[in-house]
């Protein structure tokens, strides 16, 4: 699945434009349309498991150097980058209650102050088929930190992406999802996700002192595995 074709974003699927330009915006959707879709041409060569997996979709929605956009009478350099967070250790994140992954969104003006900062927690499956019910477990515990959470499931038949209430209403149960809740990650992400309809602002990995943070400053208890992050500075 492709982005829509060059048009008019409207503002009311894409709230991101109160911020951002549309060059801005169409680029960041773009951009994880193709990523998505360059991970799941490599599907088979990356399907040991969901860790495997999880760093190969990173990989693909990762530049190796930062890119300026001008529109008009205004640029912005964006930035994006994956890593896996280290779990081991003197004073390395716990993981074994953690997120499999955060998507990262942060817009910086030119005082270098936040104007968006935001993640998407994500659970990784790879051909989900059956009940699991230590994905619903896990899916539990990201709905406790994030009420936008997504569980993504990796498959040769291409990458899917569900809401952590979906999963938690289907209790784990792979055909108990509906049909309409069965969407394609390039479309959670590069539409959602971007537009700022998905995700929780104040929700974000600090790096620095390797922690999850939550609105209003506090400390979440389910560390990620592995960051993908974008970050677009304004400089002129």
């Amino acid at each position: 699945m492709w982005p829509p074709h060059d048009g008019e974003l409207n503002p009311i699927e894409f709230p991101i434009l109160h911020v951002l330009p549309p060059l801005v915006v169409r680029t960041l959707q773009k951009h994880f349309y193709a990523g998505v879709k360059a991970a799941e041409m490599r599907f088979k060569y990356n399907a040991a498991d969901e860790d495997a997996l999880t760093g190969a979709l990173g990989d693909r929605l990762s530049e190796p150097a930062p890119i300026v956009i001008h529109t008009g009478n205004e640029a912005f350099e964006w930035r994006s980058e994956a890593y896996k967070i280290r779990g081991q250790g003197r004073g390395a994140p716990e993981h074994e209650l953690g997120a499999d992954g955060i998507f990262q969104l942060e817009v910086v003006d030119q005082l270098g102050q936040f104007v968006v900062r935001k993640g998407l927690l994500f659970q990784s499956k790879k051909e989900w088929t059956g009940t699991d019910r230590r994905l619903l477990g896990q899916t539990h515990d990201l709905l406790g930190q994030s009420s936008s959470a997504i569980v993504i499931d990796f498959s040769r038949n291409g990458y899917k992406a569900f809401t952590a209430q979906a999963v938690v209403a289907a209790e784990g149960v792979r055909r108990k999802i509906r049909p309409q809740e069965n969407r394609p990650l390039a479309e959670v992400l590069g539409d959602e996700f971007v537009g700022c309809l998905r995700g929780d602002n104040g929700l974000y990995w600090e790096p620095q002192r390797e922690r999850l943070m939550m609105a209003r400053e506090q400390v979440a208890d389910i560390p990620p595995k592995q960051y993908i992050g974008n970050t677009i500075r304004r400089v002129i």
